[in-house]
């Protein structure tokens, strides 16, 4: 049987093996010549896009918005910043399909990467890569989106999430850092299947990882620790079935895993220890929780 770790993996990949083919709706590689831009701007058509500097206090509402199908939005290291105001995004992904982003720093947002497509049928795609999202209310958020991947982020000093995402058929990340936000880490927020792999979620004000009513969400090599609340908090009426497994969970303010809600979850295979309250708790008596071979000392 293939590995969640696996499925993720071929999840994650699956946009840049995009590039790679011909076929119509693939990516545009990495050898298309990439239009140069130094501002906020909308992008209204298929293409690569490269930021050739920084954007520094921008007072607009939206700066760069990606509203074509087939986008590549290479950020080059630079940095798009805002000064903070209510309502206002570094970088909208709307309602679109096979949206590349990566290699960009979005700071003073109220959301600092919005991926939203409300209004779709269904069939968007949409992947961030190596960002640093900071100093906003949320770092990334990903809402009523078809399939959406992170990997090589890095959210902190946010005032909300980490990272969000809610509504989501599938929302899966990889090497993410989330840490010092003032509320969850990383929040999954009714999502359809999905998953946290080798990341580490610490430092932040509320819980590491918040499962509110969503299904087949799996937690697998991560370390979450020292995070306010809970590490990991199973809540909802969701009966899917969930995973945590090979992950150090400790030093957490209230439990380590907290399960209260009517779900299948296995919890296997962790160092779950030194968390302030309870390493594993079931509050809900129709939960069917399976637990083995977890070391809960350090």
């Amino acid at each position: 049987m293939v590995s969640r770790q696996a499925i993720l993996a071929l999840c994650l990949a699956g946009v840049l093996a995009l590039s790679a083919v011909g076929s119509v709706g693939a990516i545009p590689s990495a050898t298309t010549t990439a239009v140069q831009i130094d501002s906020c701007r909308t992008i209204d058509e298929p293409g690569t896009y490269e930021l050739t500097e920084d954007i520094e206090d921008s007072e607009r509402d939206r700066c760069i918005v990606i509203e074509a199908d087939d986008v590549t939005f290479d950020g080059n290291g630079h940095a798009i910043d805002g000064v903070g105001d209510d309502d206002t995004i570094g970088v909208y992904i709307g309602e679109t399909s096979e949206t590349y982003v990566n290699d960009l720093e979005v700071s003073h947002w109220d959301e600092g990467i919005l991926a939203t497509a409300p209004d779709s049928s269904g069939g968007d795609y949409a992947f961030v890569e190596d960002i640093e999202a900071h100093h906003n209310k949320d770092g990334v958020k990903a809402r009523d989106f078809f399939e959406f991947g992170l990997e090589d982020v890095e959210a902190h000093h946010n005032t909300d999430d980490g990272i969000h995402l809610k509504q989501l058929t599938e929302g899966y990340m990889r090497d993410v850092h989330s840490h010092d936000n003032a509320e969850d880490g990383v929040y999954f927020d009714v999502v359809g299947d999905g998953g946290v792999d080798n990341s580490v979620i610490e430092d932040n004000g509320d819980d590491g990882i918040d499962h509110q009513s969503s299904s087949n969400i799996y937690i697998e090599q991560s370390t979450i620790e020292d995070n306010a609340d809970d590490g990991v908090f199973f809540r909802g009426s969701s009966r899917a079935e969930s995973d945590v497994v090979d992950s150090t969970i400790r030093d957490n303010g209230d439990d380590g895993v907290d399960v209260k809600t009517s779900s299948d979850i296995s919890v296997r295979e962790n160092t779950i220890c030194e968390n302030d309250d309870d390493q594993i708790v079931v509050r809900d008596s129709a939960s069917d929780i399976s637990t083995r071979d977890n070391d809960l000392t350090c």
